[in-house]
């Protein structure tokens, strides 16, 4: 009974540890996840910035010129 209740636990933690390795993502879904997340924040990040600040439609502008405005429009807003 003893050697049973062993060879059933040895079981158990290769299935568990099996079952941990195959639910964490692999590097490219995090990176993806990540560049995700990232394009979602300087979409919001430009929503804040008023139209006006912009020469040219948004959809047009990079994503590094909507950065740099951004930037620009925060200084604007410190010095006042």
């Amino acid at each position: 009974l003893s050697f049973w209740r062993e060879e059933v636990h040895r079981e158990w933690r290769r299935m568990k540890k099996r079952s941990d390795q195959s639910s964490k993502p692999d590097r490219k879904t995090i990176e993806k996840n990540r560049r995700d997340h990232m394009k979602s924040l300087c979409f919001k990040l430009s929503s804040l910035i008023p139209s006006h600040h912009f020469k040219a439609s948004k959809d047009m502008i990079s994503q590094q010129d909507q950065l740099d405005l951004a930037s620009c429009y925060i200084k604007q807003l410190r010095e006042r």
